[in-house]
């Protein structure tokens, strides 16, 4: 049985969100991004989780896939708090 997360889950990151968001309206599987950006699915999971954020490398690639501006895979939440 598949472990992937729904995408109704809140990530904690704007670029995970909008990664969620994107993928759905797509209809893209965790697996399927990852390949086409090179990372592991599991990079790819973390950005949606909110566990990590989404890289420099990763948002120029994610410019050329999703044809969604750099700026806007790397904004933080406006939500988020410092720790």
């Amino acid at each position: 049985m598949s472990k992937e997360r729904t995408f109704d889950e809140r990530p904690r990151t704007r670029g995970g969100a909008l990664l969620a968001r994107w993928m759905s309206k797509k209809g893209f599987t965790q697996k399927q991004v990852a390949s086409a950006l090179g990372v592991s699915q599991q990079s790819v999971s973390s950005w949606l989780r909110g566990d990590s954020g989404i890289k420099l490398a990763q948002a120029l690639r994610l410019k050329q896939v999703a044809g969604i501006s750099v700026e806007a895979w790397l904004e933080a939440a406006p939500d988020d708090k410092a720790a």
